[in-house]
């Protein structure tokens, strides 16, 4: 699966591929008489139905609705995506959601940051701070497009390139978006 996705950031596989290749890969692998596709729809949808936001993130998001505009740009299939927005009640705290399966293309690329910029109206891009948890995805992307970027290390990994400001806790953010930066 991380296979896969790393080959979706570097552009070789969409978000969609992933979604049917990780269980055939699974099922070849361990020589199982298996559907990949029924296997494949049944995870999509359990990864829809369940799993949490981040500690602290629905206050940090709500406090942060009121004071910016906040775009979502994820890497992730729509399906997916858009059955945790609906059950998490996160798409009134955002102006735009771009999807990489549902504009097929995906970050660290910079045609999906223009789609976000031209969604957000073009906004200034030394307005813009991108965060994330992902250095090669998320990071990377931001980096190269030319925008501070925050990246959420609660596991305290090694830093990496590319990287404007580093938390390990979402309370971290508000003060660096309101108070201004302090690498």
């Amino acid at each position: 699966n991380r296979e896969l996705w790393r080959s979706v950031e570097a552009g070789d596989l969409q978000p969609d591929d992933v979604r049917h290749r990780r269980f055939e890969r699974f099922i070849t692998e361990l020589d199982l008489d298996a559907d990949a596709h029924a296997m494949a729809d049944a995870f999509v949808w359990g990864l829809g139905q369940f799993g949490e936001l981040y500690p602290g993130a629905r206050g940090v998001l709500e406090s942060l609705a009121g004071q910016a505009t906040l775009a979502m740009v994820t890497n992730g299939l729509s399906e997916v995506q858009r059955a945790r927005i609906d059950r998490l009640a996160l798409g009134e705290l955002f102006h735009t959601v771009i999807i990489s399966s549902e504009v097929g293309v995906t970050k660290p690329r910079p045609q999906i940051f223009d789609l976000a910029f031209a969604a957000l109206g073009e906004p200034e891009r030394s307005t813009a701070l991108m965060i994330g948890d992902s250095l090669t995805s998320d990071i990377a992307g931001g980096f190269a497009y030319g925008i501070d970027t925050c990246w959420y290390n609660p596991h305290g990994h090694a830093r990496g390139d590319g990287v404007t400001h580093e938390i390990s806790h979402l309370a971290e953010l508000e003060p660096i978006l309101v108070d201004g930066p302090e690498a």
